[in-house]
């Protein structure tokens, strides 16, 4: 299985990175267009924990990740079996 992030320095006002935002990719081109953006966001979350080491992919720099607000004031509730 093929996975995607990219991954876009942020960097301190000494030019130095500071943290990387993780941003989906659904294939190596350098943009997505195919999944809505609470399910770009739900991939990279899931992607860069679950499937990837997230200390290794941001170099032990912070992550940020964008939430869009729908996704943010949604009531998390566990499935059920």
């Amino acid at each position: 299985m093929d996975v995607f992030i990219a991954r876009q320095p942020i960097m301190n006002r000494r030019v130095e990175v500071y943290a990387y935002e993780l941003l989906f990719r659904d294939g190596p081109r350098n943009w997505f267009e195919s999944l809505s953006p609470d399910r770009a966001t739900s991939q990279v979350i899931t992607m860069s924990t679950a499937l990837l080491d997230l200390k290794t992919l941001t170099a032990g720099k912070r992550a940020f990740i964008n939430l869009p607000r729908a996704l943010l004031s949604q009531r998390l509730r566990p499935k059920s079996s």
